[in-house]
């Protein structure tokens, strides 16, 4: 158990002086209609049965935010399996756990293939298997109020991550369709080479295969068409602070991975009611086949000796 320093909120700097929340549309309704002045440009409309307008006025709106700030505790779930001849080499690997509301897609298709994955390696263990580096499973709590589980762990242990870990490798959301890789570009060869070796669920050609030709598909020109055909390796996205990567990669400066598949559901659901076991099972990922391709990708990070595949340094 882990108690972390805390701020007194008068003397948190970071917290936003102007309220901002969202509202539902029967709530924004009758303040939109109020708005007068220039009708807006198509792109700043919504779906509501009226003419949307720019404002100034002429309605006044007194909007009080009650905030509550309480401290309650949350629950990180940490799990290691001890390397052999590199055991101070840490490959860690994580999702959270914590949700908006249901969670089907967010964060549990993701959490649901690193559970796979760390049963695989468990019963390979218990055959007498044993990796090569230290691997270190994490499942992640209160990563919706702001990545606070992992952020907490890293500043609680940075000076041995800095010195002990080679890599994290992250998931969140998992759905249908291809694989989109962020993260460090030093783990760019080596993350196209494990894609290389995964077989897409729906097309049957190596995950590397169809992102590749989508990638070509979405070029802005020719030729950046044409650079794409020519590349050996897949783009792997410079990552920002949307999920449990950011402590690793932005303050203890630890190379990273981010991993999912994606590009063929709407994502309407995104942190509501709805994101649930029934819509994720009829219309996402209704076999499940691209959370056993995410957790064989994963898996495939480790090769033979438990080692990062061939980043291991």
């Amino acid at each position: 158990m882990h108690y972390a320093h805390r701020l007194d909120i008068k003397d948190a700097k970071t917290i936003t002086r102007i309220p901002v929340l969202p509202i539902s549309y029967s709530d924004a309704l009758p303040l939109l209609s109020e708005l007068k002045g220039p009708v807006a440009p198509d792109g700043w409309r919504g779906a509501l049965a009226m003419t949307y307008h720019v404002g100034a006025g002429p309605a006044k709106v007194h909007l009080k935010v009650a905030s509550n700030w309480d401290i309650k505790p949350i629950y990180d779930v940490i799990a290691t399996l001890r390397g052999t001849d590199d055991a101070d080499q840490w490959v860690i690997r994580g999702n959270h756990h914590d949700a908006w509301v249901n969670g089907a897609e967010d964060p549990i298709s993701g959490q649901a293939a690193l559970l796979e994955e760390a049963r695989g390696l468990g019963e390979l263990h218990r055959q007498g298997w044993n990796p090569k580096h230290t691997i270190i499973y994490c499942a992640w709590d209160g990563e919706e109020p702001g990545l606070l589980g992992s952020v907490e762990w890293v500043e609680s242990h940075v000076a041995e991550l800095q010195k002990h870990a080679i890599a994290y490798i992250n998931s969140d959301s998992n759905d249908r369709g291809y694989l989109f890789p962020g993260g460090t570009q030093d783990l760019q060869t080596f993350i196209s080479g494990v894609a290389r070796d995964v077989q897409d669920p729906e097309t049957h050609t190596s995950v590397f295969q169809r992102s590749h030709l989508i990638s070509i598909s979405k070029a802005k020109d020719a030729q950046e068409r044409a650079d794409l055909r020519k590349r050996s390796d897949l783009p792997v996205k410079a990552l920002g602070d949307g999920s449990d990567y950011t402590a690793f990669q932005d303050f203890a400066g630890i190379s990273t991975l981010d991993l999912e598949f994606g590009g063929e559901d709407d994502g309407d659901q995104y942190h509501s009611i709805y994101d649930d076991f029934y819509w994720y099972s009829k219309f996402v990922d209704t076999d499940f086949a691209y959370g056993r391709a995410l957790a064989t990708d994963r898996r495939h990070c480790h090769d033979a000796t438990g080692g990062c595949g061939p980043y291991s340094r």
